[in-house]
């Protein structure tokens, strides 16, 4: 210590060091899992997932790999690029620098959330930039300061915050774990930006929106019921024992909870393949678009039964809840990857396809979160966690109204040749 810090007064530092020393005694290094199970470190979990994510999918790395594409795309002269390259790099040189100096007067939080909030201003702005560059001729340059303003705002906070963030929040039997989940996200994410970057900017902004929208009605729902169910179990079965000892008089037997609790939990997969089975049916009769929007119903229903059960004192409409949603799940999960896979041209139509189960996974990452204590996951709140797809439901009904219907439906199904082409050259 004293030769890092070049000086003998040590105190207060060594005072601290001995205190975690002595609140460590006895433990061992904590494995990675061990986190992820551990309820003390949770949000600290939570906060270095998220944030080593961004730090890749916001793409700014990525961007180096395919620069000169970027630049070109943007209407850079070709032979200004390798400088304007040069640039970009000296700005992220700089800007660290100054993100180093200023991080302990400025603070973390301001930081990141300066940062990321500047990024999203300049991703909007370069977007118009982009639409326009063909009609006004100043827009390439436009176009490039928005991409060195992105790097700038990265470089002041999400570049040189999120590294430190581990060893300050985690303990020093957590820390070298913590690290370890940290590096691998970021290894990870920049590995699939890096591999779908290509195909991502050959997709029509109109394309990757019905992407998204499909997605949050679609595959997200069936995601979200696989995994939100598993936070409020045993609120659910307390409220039948109350509910059935309220009407009989007499407590229900333990095999009579586990099979009301199975019920509730299975009946989702008899309203899938309902919905499933009614899939050819829909989307032949209705088409693509009106089939998804028409999914929605039986999630609003759904919803709306398990919103009310326990008001209503009726466990059986959290079972007639589920088996709706399962319907709505059931129509989403087929439609959603037919119709997204039919509007999406054949060189783009396997990363197209895959938002599908990225779409499942978040909504598996979104029932979990929701389900924490901290969130929805208390016994006061559980008939509101168990009604969260009408959110999403009702994200899609207001947004799917603006996208076409499939031009392959439109096509081969309904004859509408004109449409097909107008649906074409929309997405």
């Amino acid at each position: 210590l004293k030769k890092l810090r070049g000086s003998s007064d040590l105190g207060e530092e060594l005072e601290e060091m001995l205190s975690e020393q002595a609140a460590a005694k006895g433990q061992r290094a904590k494995k990675p899992w061990e986190l992820f199970r551990n309820p003390a470190v949770r949000w600290q979990l939570i906060s270095i997932i998220v944030l080593s994510s961004a730090m890749q999918l916001c793409g700014n790395d990525s961007m180096y790999f395919y620069a000169a594409y970027v630049f070109q795309e943007a209407g850079i002269p070709q032979d200004k690029i390798p400088y304007v390259v040069i640039g970009t790099g000296s700005c992220e040189l700089i800007t660290s620098v100054t993100c180093n100096m200023i991080i302990d007067y400025a603070g973390r939080r301001p930081l990141l959330l300066g940062g990321y909030i500047l990024m999203a201003g300049w991703a909007t702005v370069f977007m118009v930039a982009l639409s326009q560059q063909a009609q006004i001729s100043w827009m390439p340059y436009l176009s490039m300061a928005c991409i060195f303003a992105y790097i700038l705002s990265f470089g002041i906070g999400p570049a040189g915050v999120t590294g430190v963030l581990p060893t300050e929040i985690f303990d020093q039997m957590s820390r070298p774990a913590a690290y370890m989940i940290c590096g691998s996200l970021l290894w990870f994410n920049l590995f699939l930006v890096g591999t779908a970057f290509p195909f991502i900017v050959k997709m029509s902004y109109n394309l990757f929106l019905l992407a998204f929208v499909l997605g949050i009605g679609g595959t997200f729902q069936y995601g979200l019921q696989i995994s939100i169910i598993n936070s409020p179990a045993e609120y659910i079965k307390s409220f039948i024992r109350e509910t059935w000892l309220k009407r009989y008089g007499s407590s229900p037997s333990e095999e009579i909870i586990t099979l009301m609790w199975s019920f509730i939990v299975s009946i989702y997969t008899i309203g899938g393949l309902l919905g499933s089975m009614s899939v050819k049916y829909m989307s032949v009769t209705f088409g693509r678009k009106k089939s998804m929007l028409l999914a929605n119903i039986p999630a609003l229903l759904s919803a709306t039964l398990m919103a009310l059960s326990r008001l209503s004192g009726s466990f059986e409409m959290i079972i007639i809840g589920r088996l709706f949603a399962g319907v709505c799940a059931g129509l989403g999960l087929n439609i959603h990857i037919m119709f997204v896979g039919e509007c999406a041209p054949q060189k783009l139509r396997g990363v197209i396809a895959i938002t599908a189960s990225t779409a499942i996974a978040v909504g598996k990452f979104a029932g979990f979160a929701l389900g924490l204590r901290e969130v929805l996951g208390v016994e006061a709140l559980w008939p509101v966690l168990m009604a969260a797809n009408a959110i999403p439901a009702l994200i899609q009904l207001l947004t799917l109204p603006f996208f076409p219907d499939s031009p392959r439906y439109l096509l081969i199904d309904k004859k509408d040749k004109e449409g097909c082409i107008k649906v074409e050259l929309y997405l």
